[in-house]
């Protein structure tokens, strides 16, 4: 019989190896002093926002094709619909669903 060595499976990096993507500063620099922050290019009052209002877990988000409106679909069996400036309004509840809403789409001709 043949001596098979097999080699050892590659270790994984550690995390402290990853890096994230950071762009090139020059890319965005039109001249304005940004505070070395990041570049943000939303409407919404804060970078991260928590929308509650759903009693069931949120499957599915989508955005119309304006971007005024997101809706989120959940096992609740509901879609809201929230404002995607500002502050992120709840401004509609879309009920009736018979069993959990597991995808939503905008169509383009609404």
């Amino acid at each position: 019989m043949a001596d098979t060595a097999t080699a050892p499976p590659a270790a994984k990096r550690s995390r402290n190896e990853l890096t994230l993507y950071q762009p090139p500063t020059d890319q965005f620099d039109h001249g304005e002093d940004i505070g070395g922050g990041p570049i943000r290019t939303s409407s919404l009052d804060a970078p991260t926002m928590k929308l509650t209002g759903h009693k069931g877990s949120v499957y599915c988000l989508a955005y119309d094709p304006a971007a005024q409106v997101l809706c989120s679909g959940s096992f609740d069996m509901t879609c809201l619909l929230w404002s995607a400036t500002g502050n992120c309004a709840n401004f509609n509840a879309l009920s009736g669903h018979k069993n959990a809403v597991l995808d939503v789409k905008f169509a383009n001709d609404s």
